[in-house]
């Protein structure tokens, strides 16, 4: 029968290693899911401040895909550290079992968010022609902006 060889030093500085690339992973999917979530808000204000309902047609999808980004890069931190602690108590007891659930089930997700804001985006190309046309309802530089706007600072005021 076969010694049971335990870690070293080199085998934990490892598995710290990976565990704080997973927390930099997560961190990195969070702010994702936060700009998406600000850049469907900054498209709502700037539709309200043109005078428009809406500019640009919205299904309301991008607010839910930053949230769940977020949730997601919250949920992979609280997965890498059971990972991190179950691989260290491995590592002390002298036995590793590799496993990459975590792995996996992050990038399915990952794929899956792609494909859905890919169909999302893809739905509408005419509503965004019209818009770099200059022929959408309300064309941005023939409304004028409220002074001390955002717009008005940035000169779109008609």
């Amino acid at each position: 029968m076969e010694p049971k060889k335990y870690g070293g030093p080199t085998d934990h500085l490892a598995n710290e290693r990976t565990f704080l690339a997973w927390v930099r992973t997560a961190i990195g999917i969070m702010a994702f899911g936060f700009v998406v979530v600000k850049f469907s808000l900054f498209v709502k204000q700037l539709s309200l401040m043109l005078g428009k309902e809406h500019v640009i047609k919205s299904h309301g999808l991008s607010a839910v895909a930053g949230i769940t980004l977020v949730a997601v890069g919250a949920a992979t931190v609280i997965f890498s550290w059971v990972r991190y602690r179950n691989i260290e108590k491995q590592l002390n007891e002298g036995g590793y079992a590799h496993s990459s659930g975590l792995l996996t089930t992050l990038t399915a997700f990952i794929f899956l968010v792609s494909v859905l804001l890919i169909f999302t985006s893809w739905k509408a190309p005419e509503a965004r022609k019209n818009v770099l046309r200059g022929t959408a309802p309300g064309r941005w530089r023939s409304v004028a902006a409220p002074e001390g706007s955002i717009a008005y600072a940035a000169g779109w005021s008609g």
